[in-house]
């Protein structure tokens, strides 16, 4: 029995590193799919940094006698992590401002400015919000800003600290100065302005932001720079940390429940994206897509929208991203970056972007500066 219980305490971290491993390496490469597998996918780069710690506190522990069995799995664990989820850990430097005509974007989830804090002081939270995002976005001007979660009356006050013209539309397209949605804004002193803006379906009455921006040309009778930027902001999981504890001592029942939350939420998802293909179908200029996700990169979410859009997208923080990246911070331990920005490849061109670690909401922004490469030229009767 002693010699069963010895073998078994020898492969336990064995056993460990290898199926964490392979069952990563397959939500990575999205050989499988699914709400439980797009989880496990988001939780794998600290589920990786909690055995290795775990097994190298063991090696701490047993000394020498331990070192040469728990060591090479530790090792190991460490090693497959950093290979398959490196973005997740590296620290890169941002790249040096591209030379004009260039572009900055900032996307950023501002968490309603503080409007939805409790009575008692809100006030003076919704105040300190605003002068915190005034203060990021002023440290760091962008030639387009989009924003979710900001109401048409947070916003006013928000454009009159930049000077800032901003379009904007509510979550449900109900109106109301007090309705939380997105912007799409720009400095009213710039070489970028909107155009054209209007409100999209994404799924049943959730309604995303599309603007047309241009700036003058490169010489003199040169035509406009144009570029289509898209605000989206796809369905919350609504699944937090204090759930997830509940549901553990709930039992198998209470587990299954919130799997079938998440597979509910990746339905959503999905519905989202095909109303997203389909505005995208009818542009034709550079375009950007920006905004909040709700689901971590290489999920079914990221997979589908590269498979079902015409051409490659190319994620701006994975071509040219500085700093580590994650833009949500589930617990102090779980970082996760679920906020993006998006260009069609071959017509823009990202020199670097950047997730500034200022502290003004649950999210962090994502700003990101390139170029455009080409304008297409349009058909006639085609949209922008």
């Amino acid at each position: 029995m002693r010699a069963r219980a010895a073998r078994a305490a020898r492969a336990l971290p064995w056993g460990a590193a290898l199926t964490l491993t392979l069952t990563s390496a397959l939500a990575r490469r999205g050989w499988v799919s699914g709400p439980l597998w797009s989880l496990y996918e988001a939780l794998s780069p600290a589920l990786y940094l909690l055995l290795s710690l775990a097994l190298l506190a063991l090696v701490a522990r047993g000394g020498r006698a331990r070192l040469r069995r728990t060591a090479p799995p530790a090792l190991l664990a460490a090693s497959a992590g950093l290979a398959l989820w490196s973005p997740a850990w590296l620290l890169r430097a941002e790249a040096p401002p591209a030379p004009p005509p260039h572009i900055t974007l900032t996307t950023w989830n501002v968490a309603r400015l503080g409007e939805l804090a409790p009575p008692a002081g809100r006030e003076e939270e919704a105040a300190a919000r605003l002068r915190c995002v005034s203060e990021a976005l002023a440290a760091t001007p962008s030639d387009l800003i989009a924003l979710q979660e900001v109401s048409r009356r947070r916003l006013s006050a928000l454009e009159a600290h930049l000077d800032l013209r901003c379009a904007h539309i509510d979550y449900h397209g109900l109106g109301g100065g007090w309705r939380g949605g997105l912007a799409v804004c720009a400095p009213r002193v710039g070489a970028w302005r909107i155009t054209r803006a209007r409100d999209f379906a994404l799924g049943g009455d959730w309604r995303a932001l599309f603007a047309e921006v241009e700036a003058p040309g490169a010489g003199a009778g040169a035509p406009p720079r144009r570029l289509n930027l898209l605000n989206v902001h796809f369905s919350p999981l609504r699944i937090g940390a204090r759930d997830v504890k509940s549901a553990l001592r709930g039992g198998a029942g209470a587990v299954l429940g919130l799997l079938r939350q998440a597979g509910q939420n990746t339905a959503r998802q999905t519905a989202q994206l095909d109303d997203l293909r389909r505005a995208l179908e009818t542009l034709r200029d550079p375009t950007l897509i920006a905004g909040d996700f709700n689901a971590p990169p290489h999920t079914a979410l990221h997979r589908a929208l590269q498979e079902s859009l015409d051409g490659e997208w190319v994620d701006a923080w994975q071509e040219a991203g500085a700093s580590f990246g994650a833009t949500r911070y589930i617990t102090p331990w779980l970082p996760l970056r679920i906020d993006f920005i998006y260009a069609r490849a071959g017509t823009f061109e990202f020199g670097s972007a950047v997730v500034p670690r200022v502290k003004c909401s649950d999210h962090l922004p994502v700003r990101a500066r390139g170029w455009v490469r080409e304008t297409p030229t349009r058909a006639s009767g085609e949209e922008s």
